[in-house]
């Protein structure tokens, strides 16, 4: 049985809501203070622990952004068939069966992720850019993980689903 698995919104929602409150709080506390100061109210030394909350809205932000952009996006992210794998998060085209040795869930508090053992480097199906920098970096492990904690389908039901399709292992 073939597997589509989407975005789920509603697990981007409450992460881009968690990881939002920050820069938030960063741009309200850094508008106050600069207020305070403009208008005189004001008048000590700058608070350099204001400084502190900058690294963190320029890390968070980004990632609210991605959350909020993939929030919209109805397309399917991960496809398993008789092509093989596909997650267009990573690759550029699917991975065939023959080319995957095992697969295995692991899981990780509540996030968990499906890791596919590879005959091939990953790199062999991304086509550049940052899929295949990102690829030639765990090229040495020959596994390619696939975090399911955004999707809206189960990694045990994706599991099972790869399972469907591998070969059969011959005995030792």
């Amino acid at each position: 049985m073939p597997i589509k698995a989407r975005y789920s919104k509603l697990k981007l929602t409450a992460m881009a809501a968690v990881f939002g409150l920050f820069p938030v709080i960063g741009f309200t506390v850094a508008a106050v203070e600069f207020y305070f100061r403009m208008t005189g109210r004001e008048t000590g030394p700058i608070d350099y622990e204001l400084f502190l909350i900058v690294p963190l809205m320029l890390l968070l932000t980004p990632v609210v952004v991605r959350y909020v952009r993939r929030i919209f996006d109805d397309g399917p992210v991960l496809s398993i068939d008789e092509a093989g794998v596909f997650d267009r998060r990573w690759l550029d085209r699917p991975i065939p069966w023959d080319k995957i040795t095992w697969s295995a869930v692991s899981r990780i508090g509540t996030q968990s992720s499906i890791w596919l053992k590879l005959a091939a480097p990953v790199s062999d199906y991304t086509t550049g850019g940052s899929k295949r920098m990102l690829a030639n970096l765990g090229a040495f492990t020959g596994v390619l993980v696939i975090s399911c904690t955004e999707l809206d389908v189960r990694a045990e039901t994706i599991q099972a689903c790869i399972d469907q399709y591998l070969p059969p292992k011959s005995p030792p």
